[in-house]
């Protein structure tokens, strides 16, 4: 049983209707689960139907039941989640390491441009830890200078390190390569991947800029 707030959240669902159940079949296994949230989660139907009902409950929510819904909003061009969830993770101390995790996810998926500003401030808030991660691969199409400082910040910042690596690289910016190469990364981890291939592509840029 969930609390009030969010069983009435799933009958409003239902009514709306949302599916009161789910199947999807993963790696060769079928799997079912109950619940309209739950549904919009794991499956493909698109929870911008219901997008206003979901933002109306997500303030009366806390825990799995709050980060379920906000998993539920990560949909491209989900219309008004982008700032209602810039706006959580900016102000709200109560969100668990998971639940920052699926805003900084859910906001990178949406890409709303009314967002971009306080996603380059997020990404510079060491408090927030690994649940900028995701919000790193914005940088780049966000293409302002603050972000691309941004960026570069977050190669000194272990939490965030890969992340920053890949959003460097993909600015494409020659004068970030003697940065890169100097970067410090741990053998095994994503970031040591990531730096080869931002120093490549970097490389590439500019041999191509050279040749024409």
């Amino acid at each position: 049983m969930g609390s009030v707030h969010y069983e009435a959240l799933e009958a409003a669902l239902i009514a709306a209707g949302a599916p009161a159940a789910w199947s999807k079949t993963a790696s060769g296994v079928q799997l079912t689960g109950a619940g309209p949230v739950a549904a919009l989660v794991n499956t493909g139907v698109s929870a911008k139907p219901y997008s206003a009902l979901l933002l109306d409950a997500l303030p009366q929510l806390v825990g799995m039941e709050r980060e379920m819904v906000i998993r539920a909003l990560s949909e491209r061009g989900m219309p008004k989640a982008g700032p209602v969830l810039a706006a959580l993770m900016a102000t709200d101390r109560s969100l668990t390491p998971m639940e920052g995790w699926a805003v900084g996810n859910a906001l990178a998926t949406i890409r709303d441009p009314a967002t971009f500003g306080t996603v380059v401030t997020l990404c510079g808030d060491k408090r927030l830890g690994i649940a900028r991660q995701m919000l790193f691969g914005l940088l780049p199409g966000i293409g302002t200078e603050a972000a691309y400082e941004a960026a570069l910040a977050g190669l000194d910042d272990g939490t965030v390190r890969g992340h920053a690596i890949e959003a460097v690289g993909r600015f494409g910016r020659a004068e970030a390569l003697d940065q890169l190469r100097v970067v410090a990364t741990e053998a095994g981890k994503y970031e040591t991947k990531a730096k080869a291939t931002a120093i490549r592509r970097l490389e590439r840029a500019t041999s191509r800029r050279a040749d024409a």
